[in-house]
């Protein structure tokens, strides 16, 4: 069994790396090739990546460790990569539109320029873990939703529906006339995250790491949330602040209901 040679300089958006990222590409049916370290059938969790990829068809090669660190170099690999089918995109209308079928008001997230990738990677793991409706991200300034998101996403991004926007701005001005509310996430908002309506449909915006939400997002928004802060510091993570208004938007959605 020797190494196969390693292609030259691979492209983040089509590689997975570490146990969950490559399981979960398994999972959702994106994964076209996977590569393990070590002899087959492995031990412990490769044995079982070993098992899912061949059942779900997906071809295996067992390598040296040295081998699978040429394919993804300076990555922790955890002994599993995976070469996958590029993310699939689609419009914000037909995002919404998919959404909008659902037996439920939808509830979509929006990243206006997000642009630390393990920041994205928890968002997205947050957003799979509520079940929101889809995601919009914005076409350039922002993190590339390739390996390094996956991994911080603990594979989460191999799940999501994912809308690709030229203008977030014009995105908003596109769910508005969908029927949607447009909430932003601000730290000078008027209103606290918990005394928004969540029954109706929503996309919570917020914005990048530092400048927070743009000044022409903010001007779309229908209102501006904010957490209340009541230590020392004067700003929380944008992950940290996505996941609590997630989460809190899903207790109030399940506990009034958000039928539509």
């Amino acid at each position: 069994m020797g190494p196969e040679a390693a292609p030259a300089a691979p492209s983040e958006p089509h590689w997975r790396w570490g146990i969950h990222p490559v399981q979960e590409a398994i999972r959702a049916g994106r994964a076209n090739r996977v590569w393990l370290a070590g002899e087959p059938p492995g031990r412990g969790r490769l044995a079982t990546l070993g098992q899912q990829a061949a059942q779900a068809d997906v071809p295996v090669t067992w390598v040296t460790r040295e081998a699978l660190a040429q394919l993804i170099p300076g990555r922790r690999h955890q002994n599993t990569v995976a070469r996958v089918a590029p993310l699939p995109m689609h419009t914000v209308n037909e995002l919404a539109q998919t959404a909008q079928q659902a037996d439920h008001n939808p509830l979509l997230l929006v990243l206006d320029q997000v642009q630390d990738p393990q920041n994205v990677g928890a968002i997205l793991r947050t957003a799979d873990a509520v079940a929101v409706d889809g995601v919009v991200v914005p076409e350039r300034r922002g993190a590339p939703l390739g390996g390094t998101v996956s991994r911080a996403s603990a594979g989460a991004l191999e799940h999501l529906t994912i809308a690709q926007a030229t203008n977030v701005a014009a995105a908003l001005d596109q769910l508005k006339g969908l029927g949607f509310w447009i909430y932003g996430l601000d730290p000078r908002g008027p209103m606290t995250y918990d005394a928004a309506d969540y029954r109706r449909p929503v996309a919570l915006v917020v914005g990048s790491e530092g400048p927070g939400l743009r000044r022409l997002v903010l001007a779309k928004c229908d209102m501006l949330l904010r957490l209340p802060l009541l230590g020392h510091v004067e700003s929380l993570n944008v992950a940290v602040a996505t996941s609590v208004c997630l989460y809190h938007a899903t207790y109030r959605r399940q506990r009034d209901g958000s039928s539509t």
